[in-house]
């Protein structure tokens, strides 16, 4: 970025923070400028300048003293003091936030990452939502047609006939228990048995070549 800004026609550089504001409202320009000046030129009119990004780095101010000075310490103490108890903080919105001449949302327009809210976010739910509703209502409409389908087909089949409803509660026995309904049992083809017919004849009379009658009995 250095050896860009070094090679760049016209030059990037200015003399002051004033020019370098001033050249950042005529566009095409980006101006690197402490954040608290930021902040502050940011809130004041015309409204036109804002914070692009996160700051670079941090680093606080520091009040000289000459060299062994006796409120070096003094000051010191009186710094952190202030910092701890937050004076300083209260401070800054005295004189930055409140005294602005912009309205709240001008001054806090950022170029860098936006904050994440719900508003922000509601979309994906919405589209979730919207997906497992329309998923539910096409596996019920599919189950709805493969019931009426498995009756009709019962029927032309002279099974086991089953009404529609019959039908849709085994189907919803079967889907939720993993078992059919026990009153009414999936149709089978039943199985045909052959059975054969015996004839018994009784005793019958053989006349004899001798003349005289024997009665001969059939053994089974």
């Amino acid at each position: 970025m250095w050896a860009y800004m070094q090679s760049a026609s016209p030059s990037v550089f200015v003399k002051s923070n004033a020019d370098g504001i001033e050249r950042v409202r005529k566009g095409n320009y980006a101006y690197f400028i402490e954040s608290n000046t930021n902040d502050y030129t940011n809130m004041r009119m015309p409204c036109d300048t804002m914070k692009v990004g996160p700051n670079l780095d941090s680093k606080g101010y520091g009040i000289a003293t000459p060299i062994g000075s006796d409120l070096r310490d003094s000051l010191t103490l009186a710094v952190l003091k202030l910092r701890e108890s937050g004076d300083l903080e209260e401070m800054q919105k005295d004189w930055w936030e409140k005294t602005s001449q912009c309205p709240p949302t001008s001054g806090k327009q950022d170029g860098g990452q936006a904050e994440l809210t719900l508003e922000n976010v509601a979309g994906i739910f919405y589209i979730l939502v919207g997906g497992l509703s329309l998923s539910v209502i096409i596996a019920c409409i599919e189950f709805l047609y493969k019931s009426k389908l498995d009756s009709k087909n019962s029927k032309m089949e002279r099974l086991v006939s089953k009404s529609f409803g019959a039908m849709l509660r085994c189907k919803a026995r079967l889907s939720f228990r993993g078992s059919l309904d026990r009153d009414n049992p999936a149709p089978t083809t039943p199985l045909r048995k052959s059975m054969s017919t015996y004839t018994y004849t009784g005793p019958s009379q053989v006349s004899s070549t001798e003349g005289f009658t024997d009665n001969l009995h059939t053994a089974v």
